[in-house]
């Protein structure tokens, strides 16, 4: 019996006992349980450009992803207030292998994800995923948190963990 491949609550469990002909001798339901994802670990975000406003460098995430991605799933990197991912593009990496593409860019929320052509194995190290296009907030200080979660091509949350801020100066 294996987990579902995503989070949230599974439906009621239903219990049988059966004679050797499979008729119900007794049956019962238990309550469902509430699927989590798993944990990305080393999870890390670095800029290029650490200076205040329209500076545009390269942004460097790493991590160990704990579970399988698919081929076409995604990675999501949701970036603190104040940076400006509208112009996210050219995501490379020598350790994710295929076509890494931006599948989507929401600017609201500040979420750029990425799609491998290729599955990536669970426990691979991956430290060298760099995209560009990014705008560094416009105040000097300390930037919130990084969220990186890995998806399913159906954007199921597989894994997630979140990276400290940067010093924007």
């Amino acid at each position: 019996i294996k987990n579902p491949a995503t989070v949230g609550p599974t439906g009621i469990f239903t219990v049988q006992t059966q004679d050797a002909g499979d008729a119900v001798i007794d049956e019962g339901t238990a309550a469902g349980i509430n699927i989590t994802a798993g944990a990305l670990t080393g999870v890390g975000v670095s800029r290029s450009n650490s200076a205040v406003g329209n500076n545009t460098g390269t942004t460097t995430v790493s991590f160990t992803n704990t579970n399988l991605i698919p081929a076409s799933g995604d990675i999501r990197i949701v970036f603190p207030a104040g940076f400006d991912v509208t112009g996210a593009a050219s995501p490379t990496s020598t350790i994710i292998t295929g076509a890494e593409a931006i599948a989507s860019v929401d600017a609201v929320n500040r979420i750029v994800d990425i799609n491998i052509a290729n599955a990536l194995a669970a426990g691979t190290v991956v430290n060298d995923l760099v995209l560009s296009g990014i705008k560094n907030p416009a105040t000097v200080g300390p930037t919130g948190i990084f969220t990186v979660q890995t998806q399913t091509a159906g954007d199921a949350v597989i894994d997630e963990g979140t990276a400290a801020g940067i010093n924007i100066t």
